[in-house]
């Protein structure tokens, strides 16, 4: 039965990759890469505005998956009277350049990435954004980066990235050869 089990977790790590082993490149995103927003609505709450430049590595290779990791500090907020202590982090691509404050015009349509987080500090978060940087990679006119807040829902959270060595944020891409 252990047999089977190496077999099929060996099969099923191979379908998802095509390959045996996808390589991997991980890109820190410092204070030039992030911006922290505070605007005008508060109903949003704060936001960051992330500049995401697709390796040049990636050239010519399949994605298998790419993550956003990032630390944040979270509270809740109560929305309707009702405070919900894992508010959802949200990550959104941008539609068009932001020149200022943003709103859920500025972000495609679905394009939305969420995950719930515990209120709590310095929690480790990661989303899965391959659909995001696959997109940046199909059309790099589309690429006017990644919205990391709450812009969306409920809008029951606060969150606050925080700096580790001066790294923000970090997007990790697999891949593997065409």
């Amino acid at each position: 039965m252990r047999n089977r089990m190496a077999v099929l977790a060996l099969t099923f790590g191979f379908a998802l990759t095509g390959s045996a082993a996808a390589e991997r490149i991980t890109v820190a995103l410092s204070g030039n890469d992030v911006t922290a927003v505070s605007p005008a609505n508060e109903a949003l709450g704060d936001y960051y505005l992330v500049t995401v430049q697709i390796p040049s590595a990636l050239s010519g290779k399949r994605l298998v998956g790419a993550y956003l990791d990032v630390t944040v500090d979270v509270s809740a907020r109560a929305v309707d009277s009702l405070t919900i202590h894992t508010p959802t982090l949200e990550v959104h691509v941008l539609s068009e350049a932001a020149t200022g404050e943003i709103d859920d015009t500025n972000v495609f349509p679905r394009s939305s990435m969420r995950r719930p987080v515990a209120v709590g500090d310095n929690r480790s978060v990661r989303i899965d954004v391959t659909e995001a940087i696959e997109r940046f990679i199909r059309s790099p006119s589309d690429n006017h980066g990644l919205v990391i807040g709450s812009l969306r829902g409920r809008r029951d959270g606060v969150f606050e990235l925080k700096s580790a060595g001066g790294v923000l944020a970090e997007i990790t891409y697999l891949y593997v050869a065409r």
